[in-house]
């Protein structure tokens, strides 16, 4: 099976900032051999409705956070096509050479050893990525968890396949990634460490949607 030479990226708006069209765009001058999509909230919910249907389109529909509706989207559109997910908060050093023909995804440890879905690289339709659409999917559904990171983040990851410990999974150290394939952006839309992060709506606010707010 050869490389799914696919690049995927989310804003949510449709309206792009200039930093964020600027880390897509060194993607698309660094991995010139690949394709690279940005796709926004309303890009996202239109390939939903296509690749997957109705029901998966509505579930993705109710997320509120940006960063959660990333973290849907980034599981299916990889499992869809086959690719690269990065957050904005990298842009490449190279041509993304570590992926592995060998494993069906290849993950990303970060700087403390823990697994992050921030950066990763999946084979088109395969299993082990669509036990964490399945397990994601089922939380959003449900509206399991008011807590991001344990609904759609790593936390999902973990409960449907244990990344650590699963053979179908490569994960390479954030430092080796940083030193070989990665950069940090310089994006100024980022939202950590003000109280538009995840991390704090989701203490004061209701992660999903109401049907009057849709």
């Amino acid at each position: 099976m050869g490389i799914d030479q696919n690049i995927f990226l989310y804003w949510h708006d449709d309206v792009v900032p200039a930093s964020v069209q600027r880390v897509s765009e060194n993607w698309t001058v660094t991995a010139s051999d690949w394709s690279v999509e940005l796709y926004s909230r309303g890009r996202a919910i239109e390939f939903l409705q296509q690749q997957f249907g109705a029901d998966t389109s509505a579930a993705f529909e109710t997320c509120r956070i940006p960063a959660m509706q990333a973290d849907v989207f980034r599981v299916l559109v990889v499992l869809a096509l086959g690719g690269l997910y990065s957050d904005l908060t990298y842009e490449p050093r190279s041509a993304p050479g570590f992926v592995s023909q060998k494993h069906e995804l290849t993950g990303v440890k970060s700087w403390q050893g823990q697994f992050t879905n921030s950066v990763f690289y999946g084979q088109k339709k395969c299993p082990t990525l669509g036990k964490v659409a399945e397990e994601i999917l089922d939380g959003v559904r449900g509206k399991n968890s008011n807590k991001i990171w344990s609904l759609t983040g790593p936390g999902a990851w973990f409960r449907a396949i244990a990344p650590h410990n699963n053979p179908e999974v490569q994960l390479l150290s954030l430092p080796e990634m940083m030193g070989s394939w990665l950069l940090q952006s310089q994006y100024s839309s980022s939202t950590r460490g003000t109280s538009d992060h995840w991390s704090e709506r989701q203490k004061c606010e209701d992660i999903f949607f109401s049907q009057s707010d849709r």
